[in-house]
């Protein structure tokens, strides 16, 4: 395998487990207590800030059980939502703040006549 594939593999592999994250906190939260709630698992992981945002706030007036299309009884799945949709802001900013420093790489490299 090339450099390039296997770390596009771990950076995948990183990410999915980052988006994953919650359900996995929610295994051990419910072998350790026997509740299965997302909310109270994730407040209790430090990772209250995740219903406590403008993200969760919208989807809950948009999907929640008292909101304009009420698909969910449960904020579970809202407060899921709401982490994935900040996780994935997240990886769009490591990103694009990554993307800066290999395009400069790649200029001084152009512009000093570097391999190619």
């Amino acid at each position: 395998m090339r450099k390039k594939t296997i770390s596009n593999l771990f950076d995948n592999f990183f990410w999915y487990v980052v988006y994953m994250l919650p359900i996995l906190l929610l295994l051990i939260y419910w072998f350790k207590t026997g509740s299965l709630s997302l909310v109270s698992c994730m407040n209790s992981a430090g990772l209250g800030v995740v219903v406590d945002n403008p993200i969760y706030t919208s989807l809950n007036a948009i999907f929640g059980s008292a909101g304009t299309f009420p698909l969910f009884a449960s904020a579970d799945l809202i407060a899921f939502g709401s982490y994935f949709v900040c996780a994935f802001l997240l990886h769009l900013f490591v990103d694009f703040l990554l993307f800066i420093p290999r395009l400069c790489h790649k200029w001084l490299k152009c512009f000093t006549g570097g391999d190619d």
